[in-house]
């Protein structure tokens, strides 16, 4: 996987360990969130991906492959089933039992075809010939009926049409509506609307049919320039009960629609995207894309940061209703932890300050942020301070969310608790720390020159100087070196370096207003870092993405970070959305 530097992307980052002496190493700056499962499939390319979770699988057809690749939902137990060169779109019927196939061959004067599997077994049971020179492209499932998308092979004329796949041989009508045959998704199996998007003439259009009858009658529509450049449509989906329409059309870009009057929600950076899929709850986008890269990035629908990225070349993706994401190209990638839900993890002292030899206790709770608890969640516990950092023994909440950590901290000193939940295929990462300090210790002050005008010159390996932050809490000052530098210096009040963040072209710094985590922005690229200010350790990363702005001041407003981006190649400036950090 390659870093999605060229998407607009952002990506929370939590942190670990920086004591005096230590050199700090980044996480994985391609790795986003939680690992996710690589399928390496014998295919080149898909043409269709469909996730049939009544049986636990995912069906890929590959283009001009003879047969359909079918793995478990893990991606796991791959499977060749035969199908005859041409495999486009899939859709299951609404009692989970058959799998239907459209099967465009480009060779004529061989006909298109519907193929219907038993989706349990595997096994083929019915060939739908839909003539000679009609080539199938997308399937769906809406008033009660199979509806086909399909374009003439050779006269580029396309339709919507209803088609029987109990039949040997099922006429479709005369194309006459778009340019090619249109991507078509239902409103739902049981409703009575279909969704299409395609060419007509010079447009590129989103259209809405009635289908209670074998003649689909015109909705609603909206149209925009074509590109002609391309009649492929990049991809299309319905949320019913959001009401929205994620469409990718040729020359124009993805863009969110409201689902009753096709009216423009939200449009989202210029992409050539290959597919795009809501999530169960309508709350994310996943888009597989390519600019520069091929990639994969997950949109949140009511925001205009990125969630998750994660780089792979994919044709097609969808959610499963569990929150794992899957994108299907020249491998499948299962990846949980795109989907997830947000928790609310706090912790609260007995007391601040305790006795050598007496106990810190430490109450908390983790629950979603709409107050529901989260119970049997394991979650991690680590104490830094004299003597290194250690793990602790990890604790599960009760029913309520709530939990307790209790600890004998060895020797005086100051001392930090951080506890910690890795996150889920349903659940975020969640993290909070307190501090504590055992026996009488006063709080250590700034070291300051010994005399008025006096000066201490301290030499650092630094080649230059961008950016030069103070952190007085953990006592720790962070210089960064701008274009060409070889990371950021940290060193001690006194000028002394202690450890080093190897961040390549490290230019603008700026620290929380509780000082727990430390900003650095990137020159080389448009990617903001994320550390921890107490113990160092990176573990992600916002890309912001194309036009590749860069980062040249910060701002810190309760639990919102925002920067301010230079100009775009359109000559443009803003701001970068607040989103929250914790």
């Amino acid at each position: 996987m390659r870093r999605a530097a060229e998407a607009c992307l952002a990506a929370l980052a939590v942190v670990a360990a920086l004591l005096p002496g230590l050199l700090l190493t980044p996480a994985s700056a391609d790795s986003p969130g939680p690992a996710g499962v690589r399928a390496v499939l014998p295919i080149a390319v898909s043409t269709g991906l469909l996730l049939d979770e009544v049986n636990g699988r995912v069906w890929v057809t590959q283009g001009e492959a003879t047969t359909i690749t079918v793995t478990g939902l893990d991606g796991a137990g791959a499977r060749e089933v035969p199908l005859g060169f041409g495999g486009r779109g899939l859709t299951l019927s609404p009692d989970g039992r058959f799998v239907h196939v459209a099967r465009a061959p480009s060779l004529q004067p061989t006909s298109g075809e519907i193929v219907t599997y038993r989706a349990a077994d595997l096994v083929e049971v019915s060939r739908t010939s839909v003539g000679q020179d009609r080539c199938p492209r997308d399937l769906a499932y809406a008033g009660g009926r199979l509806w086909v998308s399909h374009g003439g092979c050779s006269d580029n004329r396309g339709d919507l049409a209803p088609v029987d796949p109990w039949v040997s041989f099922f006429p479709l009508a005369q194309p006459e509506r778009f340019g090619s045959g249109p991507e078509i998704e239902s409103v739902g199996p049981e409703s009575t609307q279909i969704v299409a998007a395609g060419v007509v003439r010079d447009s590129a259009v989103v259209q809405v049919y009635d289908v209670r009858t074998s003649a689909p009658q015109l909705l609603r529509s909206t149209a925009g320039k074509y590109d002609y450049g391309s009649s492929r449509v990049g991809g299309l989906d319905v949320h019913a009960g959001r009401g929205l329409v994620a469409v990718s059309l040729p020359g124009l870009g993805p863009r969110l629609l409201r689902l009753s009057d096709l009216s423009e929600v939200r449009r989202f950076p210029p992409r050539q995207v290959h597919g795009l899929a809501f999530d169960a709850p309508g709350r994310h986008l996943l888009m597989a894309a390519e600019d520069q890269h091929d990639g994969v990035v997950s949109y949140p629908v009511d925001q205009d940061l990125v969630a998750h990225g994660r780089m792979m070349r994919a044709d097609h993706v969808a959610w499963s209703s569990d929150g794992r994401a899957y994108a299907a190209g020249g491998e499948l990638l299962v990846q949980p932890g795109w989907n997830v839900d947000p928790l609310d993890l706090r912790l609260q002292l007995a007391q601040e300050r305790v006795t050598p030899g007496g106990s810190a206790d430490i109450g908390g709770r983790i629950t979603t942020t709409d107050g529901t608890a989260v119970p049997r969640t394991a979650l991690t516990v680590t104490r830094s301070g004299p003597g290194g950092s250690v793990l602790l023994p990890p604790v599960s909440p009760a029913p309520d969310g709530s939990f307790r950590v209790t600890d004998r901290p060895p020797v005086a000193g100051g001392y930090t608790y951080r506890v910690a939940y890795a996150g889920d295929v349903r659940r975020a990462r969640a993290t909070a720390q307190v501090s504590v300090r055992v026996g009488d210790v006063a709080p250590a002050t700034p070291a300051r020159p010994a005399a008025r005008g006096t000066i201490t010159t301290r030499e650092v390996a630094q080649p230059a100087v961008y950016d030069l932050i103070v952190d007085d809490l953990h006592r720790r000052v962070y210089v960064s070196g701008g274009n060409g530098s070889s990371g950021v210096s940290v060193l001690d009040l006194e000028g002394s370096e202690v450890g080093r963040l190897p961040l390549a072209e490290a230019g603008p710094l700026h620290l929380s207003a509780d000082r727990t985590t430390l900003f650095v922005g990137l020159l080389d690229e448009p990617t903001v870092v994320f550390v921890d200010a107490a113990t160092g350790s990176e573990v992600d990363r916002w890309w912001l993405g194309r036009p590749q702005p860069r980062c040249t001041t910060w701002r810190w407003s309760g639990t919102s970070c925002c920067g301010r981006r230079s100009a775009t190649p359109a000559g443009t400036a803003g701001w970068i959305r607040p989103v929250p950090v914790g």
